[in-house]
């Protein structure tokens, strides 16, 4: 599961201080990946299959993705509030 910020892959070191914040504050996890363009806080999650339909994922699993799910939209709301003080 991942959280981009576009077009900052020069700023890679600005998002690991990000994610190692985001660890300290229970994302425990979080990853910073780069991409060509992009920098990515990734938090890892189980894989999952829904072909059968979500009656047959392991529902610990499914609960370990809309976690993170939860989590990484906690963080971007957050960052988003900072930004936006910031920015005024």
């Amino acid at each position: 599961m991942d959280l981009t910020f576009p077009k900052a892959s020069d700023k890679i070191d600005r998002v690991k201080i990000i994610a190692e914040w985001a660890r300290q504050h229970k994302i425990s996890d979080a990853a910073v990946i780069k991409a060509k363009k992009s920098a990515m806080i990734r938090i890892h999650v189980p894989k999952l299959s829904i072909l059968k339909g979500f009656e047959s994922v392991d529902k610990e699993e499914l609960d370990k993705c809309f976690d993170a799910i939860k989590e990484l939209t906690d963080f971007a709301n957050m960052v988003e509030m900072t930004n936006s003080i910031a920015s005024k």
